[in-house]
């Protein structure tokens, strides 16, 4: 089966997704970065927002990320606990490649858009 029938399998429009992404992705985007002083992560708000958002997800999205900044790290860790997808695209393998349930590799700015493509034309 292929790597799109795969994700045809996974996907469904009633699930509950979440969304992390790397530092590297946010700054293209305009988006402010989530660590460092004066990071979005300080806000408690945000924190427990996220937390909630990973322990609901039926599908988790990894895209972009070294998987070693915390809080951030935790967070895919907490969705496959509790039986979320959890779909890795990153250039190199990270802490959590072997626990989520399909990795794959290259520039998330060249392989999201391919995928999408694909899907759309199914």
């Amino acid at each position: 089966m292929g790597l799109i029938d795969r994700l045809h399998l996974i996907l469904d429009p009633k699930l509950r997704v979440a969304v992390l992404t790397g530092a590297g992705i946010s700054a293209e985007s305009g988006v402010p970065i989530f660590r460092g002083k004066g990071s979005m992560w300080e806000d408690e708000k945000t924190l427990n927002a996220a937390l909630t958002a990973s322990a609901r997800a039926d599908l988790f999205l990894v895209i972009g990320t070294s998987a070693v900044v915390s809080p951030a790290r935790e967070f895919p860790l907490i969705a496959l606990k509790k039986g979320a997808t959890v779909i890795e695209v990153n250039r190199e393998p990270t802490p959590i490649t072997p626990l989520v349930t399909l990795s794959i590799r290259g520039k998330a700015a060249e392989i999201l858009p391919q995928l999408w493509k694909e899907l759309l034309s199914k």
